[in-house]
């Protein structure tokens, strides 16, 4: 295998690890402190960056595959047609097919999941931004209910406050005719 095809392997493993992580049930401050990490992380912008670059890289390999996976299948298909094709020429025919479909393959999957992986990462982000927008809501519902509690808690004192105020009238005004009452009983 060349160079630059063992380059796109390892991408596709490190692209297996980081959706497997990505994957992985973590709590939502683990989640959340790996997608920061992620984010926010200089080191982090320049490796997409580079990413950027090597998944293009990789599509020119991948069409590239393709032309030469017909190229070797169109070649075979020739050497079968041909009387005189010997065995280890069909077995070199059938091992050039062989790498050329690997090739492809790979830098398929490479591709495949490098989308996968990006889509699963936004998505990801968009769920935890949600989570918290969620959680933000919750306390403030939380907020506003322990206002609802204090507005009805003080309508209430106010309707207590409105009968005192009622018994304490009717109790004067009671106080006002008995003291009348009797002082003209003391002027008699």
């Amino acid at each position: 295998m060349t160079i630059y095809y063992m380059i796109v392997f390892m991408l596709l493993m490190v692209e297996i690890v980081s959706f497997v992580i990505l994957s992985l049930p973590l709590p939502l401050k683990v989640r959340r402190a790996i997608l920061n990490a992620i984010s926010n992380s200089p080191f982090a912008g320049r490796v997409k960056h580079v990413l950027k670059i090597t998944i293009i890289c990789i599509l020119i390999l991948f069409a590239d595959s393709v032309r030469r996976v017909v190229r070797v299948t169109k070649e075979y298909d020739l050497a079968i047609a041909a009387p005189s094709t010997t065995e280890s020429a069909r077995s070199g025919y059938k091992a050039s097919q062989f790498y050329a479909q690997r090739n492809l393959y790979l830098c398929g999957s490479a591709l495949f999941l490098s989308l996968v992986v990006n889509r699963y990462y936004l998505a990801l982000e968009a769920m935890i931004a949600a989570q918290d927008k969620m959680q933000a809501l919750q306390t403030q519902v939380e907020a506003s209910t322990n206002n609802a509690k204090a507005v009805e808690e003080l309508e209430t004192l106010r309707t207590k406050l409105e009968t005192r105020d009622k018994e304490y009238e009717t109790l004067a005004e009671k106080y006002a005719a008995v003291t009348k009452t009797v002082e003209k009983k003391k002027d008699i």
